[in-house]
């Protein structure tokens, strides 16, 4: 896993740049997203688009921040730190991975080493609204974050991912939640056959396009 984007810091305007026209682990679970039917969903086709654009401007597209996000932003390191205390682990921060042949990426939020062996991730969730983590703690990972956990597995080539939900507003022995996560292989094949489709339609889309004008 050798890339000159992997030391970018994330959320960085370069980092958004290295991210442009790239199906990332956060869009994941839009490229698997269809009907019962198979038909493609309003947030697959939105994905869809948006990776047209990208590819047309070679510019990131603009991403409105919410409180719900900012507090997630400011709530990780404090998550990160709790985690690694937890456990003993030695995380390293890492930028923006690229896939080695496809035109996708991904962003963890660690690389872990366990027991000397570089073979770890961990995915931290901050949730502004404290009843998601009490639901995680019943329930485990939400099934939305799967292809994102799998997805950043796939791309780094690793074995687990340590899924992290945490709220530093809960009481001390409910505010970090940790569930590892092993690869699954089937998923992660499923996972790149479908990837692979859809950034085939997205090269399908832009080649149109650049037929009907010069660019």
């Amino acid at each position: 896993m050798t890339t000159d984007t992997a030391a970018l810091e994330q959320r960085t305007d370069e980092w958004l740049q290295a991210r442009a026209g790239k199906v990332t682990a956060s869009g994941f679970k839009h490229v698997l997203a269809k009907t019962q039917k198979g038909l493609p969903t309003a947030a697959r086709t939105t994905y869809l688009w948006q990776q047209v654009i990208e590819r047309l401007t070679g510019q990131p597209a603009p991403v409105a921040r919410t409180m719900a996000m900012q507090w997630g932003t400011d709530q990780e390191p404090a998550a990160l730190q709790a985690y690694v205390e937890a456990h003993v682990l030695h995380v390293e921060t890492v930028g923006f991975v690229h896939h080695p042949t496809l035109a996708a990426g991904c962003s963890p939020d660690g690389l872990v080493t366990e027991d000397m062996a570089d073979n770890g991730l961990v995915e931290i969730k901050c949730p502004f609204n404290s009843a998601n983590l009490l639901e995680t703690w019943l329930s485990g990972m939400p099934d939305e974050h799967m292809a994102q956990v799998q997805g950043q597995m796939w791309i780094t080539s690793r074995e687990w991912c340590d899924f992290v939900s945490f709220d530093s507003r809960m009481p001390p022995d409910l505010q970090l939640y940790v569930q590892r996560i092993p690869r699954n292989p089937e998923y992660i094949a499923t996972l790149e056959r479908e990837i692979v489709t859809f950034l085939a339609e997205v090269d399908t889309i832009v080649g149109k396009l650049r037929s009907k004008v010069s660019f």
